[in-house]
């Protein structure tokens, strides 16, 4: 939570009157609280203590709140994928990554953080597996395509060539898995190039549970902007915006496939 400079002080100075007693103390719960006869209330409302209602230490104002989270077994999902932004450029030049939220392109699924994320909660095949509908972890692979980079005016434009630079693909509490993404370069202008494999896991692989590779740093990806990029209208100066699509796949693999 940010204060002012203002508010700061204020709270500060409130404080240090509940301190000294120079002021009544309250207690106030978001949904109940205690009466000074000890009786629950309802409603959010606020309780004066200073007369030692609360000399009962089991009595409290109370409210509640929850912790969840979701079991998966079996499964293998893509959980996000990374938006890039390269901030401002020139034409003809090679952007470096620039995750500034100032510039970033709002997205359906993508995030700003640079996140390529893969949950892997399938076992591993044993020789005692007889159930042939169990899931089995066979390895899995992260495919990217990339569209034609558009303009303000939605119409494509070529010489757009995306490059991502090989990151450590890790658990997401850090500890590392031993593998990376791939180096990948997106070509948009034919379909040979705009689509590429970024991360091929086997099944000895040793990846079970929530496993990631961030790409935040400068050089982890740069955009080759071409001089048909241009900007502003009719030859005047100004600013054009460009975004290309690009489209994450995750398979899992059959078995017996490499």
């Amino acid at each position: 939570m940010k204060y002012s400079k203002t508010a700061l002080l204020s709270t500060i100075a409130a404080a240090g009157m509940v301190i000294s007693g120079i002021a009544p103390q309250t207690v106030s719960a978001a949904t109940s609280a205690y009466d000074n006869e000890g009786k629950l209330v309802t409603g959010g409302q606020s309780v004066n203590i200073a007369d030692g209602a609360y000399s009962d230490p089991t009595q409290g104002a109370k409210a509640t709140s929850t912790a969840n989270v979701t079991v998966i077994s079996g499964f293998l999902s893509l959980e996000a994928v990374p938006d890039f932004s390269f901030g401002r450029a020139i034409s003809g030049s090679i952007a470096k990554l620039d995750q500034g939220e100032e510039h970033a392109i709002p997205s359906e699924d993508g995030n700003s953080d640079g996140i390529l994320r893969v949950v892997e909660s399938r076992d591993k095949k044993t020789s005692s597996d007889t159930s042939s509908s169990k899931a089995t972890n066979q390895g899995f692979e992260v495919t990217a395509t990339i569209g034609k980079f558009t303009g303000d005016d939605n119409k494509p434009v070529d010489g757009f060539i995306l490059n991502l630079a090989p990151q450590s693909f890790n658990n997401t509490d850090g500890k590392p898995s031993g593998l990376s993404t791939k180096a990948l370069t997106l070509n948009p202008d034919n379909d040979s190039t705009a689509t590429g494999s970024i991360l091929n896991v086997k099944d000895t692989d040793e990846v079970k549970g929530s496993y990631q590779a961030v790409f935040n740093s400068a050089n982890a990806a740069t955009l080759k902007v071409p001089d048909a990029a241009t900007a502003g209208k009719d030859g005047k100066d100004g600013i054009s915006k460009y975004k290309g699509v690009i489209t994450w796949t995750l398979n899992a693999k059959a078995s017996g496939t490499a």
